[in-house]
């Protein structure tokens, strides 16, 4: 994923994911949170944080549509759909200024988006 390489070629060290072990029913409604959650963290990122020329070739390109239905209902969404609505904000997220991915990558949020990476990359 972006953020590891930004990570492999700064020397920063990954970061690793926390080991918890709840119950499998919690598993699965942790996930989905989660997934709701890095939803609405990347929505916010490609909001405020992407070159607006980036944006607009976004929004008119055909992977706006799988954007839309799996940001209008997260947790609707499969898991094929899961992995390429990760890969696609993956991709985008390369386009941020380098100020704005160090901002992300020293944030709780990256947190979330390396588990759900590693879960769906």
């Amino acid at each position: 994923a972006l953020m590891e390489e930004r990570r492999a070629l700064r020397g920063t060290p990954p970061v690793a994911a926390p080991v918890a072990a709840p119950v499998a029913a919690q598993v699965a409604e942790s996930v989905v949170d989660e997934f709701s959650s890095f939803v609405n963290i990347v929505d916010n990122l490609l909001g405020t944080a992407l070159p607006e020329d980036t944006v607009n070739a976004f929004l008119a390109s055909p992977e706006f549509a799988l954007y839309e239905r799996v940001g209008t209902n997260p947790t609707a969404a499969g898991h094929d759909d899961r992995v390429a609505f990760f890969a696609m904000v993956d991709g985008l997220l390369e386009d941020m200024p380098d100020e704005a991915i160090t901002a992300f990558l020293a944030s709780p949020e990256f947190q979330l988006y390396s588990r759900v990476g590693e879960r769906y990359s």
